[in-house]
């Protein structure tokens, strides 16, 4: 009987930072040669402006936020069969831009706080 393979790991997808664009690909793999596999978002919700195309890929620009924010949502993959895998998934949308305020001495500081995001990305 033909099986439907998730070669992407459930779980979290990573952080982003909001007004960024952003890409990933959810990869399913059949043991039927040349099978065509279609994705489609089971439940839960992605981010203002980011969909999941039929071909896996997740893309778009989300909008610019003020707090953190967590999606948590399923993607459904199907063969041409009709066979079906389900996996969900996690991922967290990060503030992008930049704060700046002066001490009571008069010393300016900024602080970027994509740099935040970028760090927790690459941990």
């Amino acid at each position: 009987m033909a099986q439907l393979l998730w070669s992407t790991p459930a779980g979290s997808i990573g952080i982003y930072t909001s007004g960024t664009s952003l890409s990933f690909n959810f990869i399913v793999t059949s043991d039927i040669p040349g099978d065509a596999i279609t994705y489609t978002l089971l439940n839960g919700s992605l981010p203002d402006s980011v969909i999941l195309h039929t071909n896996g890929l997740l893309s778009g620009t989300p909008p610019y936020i003020t707090t953190e924010q967590n999606y948590t949502f399923t993607v459904r993959a199907k063969n041409t069969s009709n066979l079906i895998t389900d996996r969900t998934f996690t991922m967290s949308l990060y503030v992008n831009g930049s704060v700046g305020f002066s001490t009571p001495n008069g010393l300016n500081h900024f602080y970027r706080l994509w740099d935040d995001a970028e760090k927790r990305r690459n941990n």
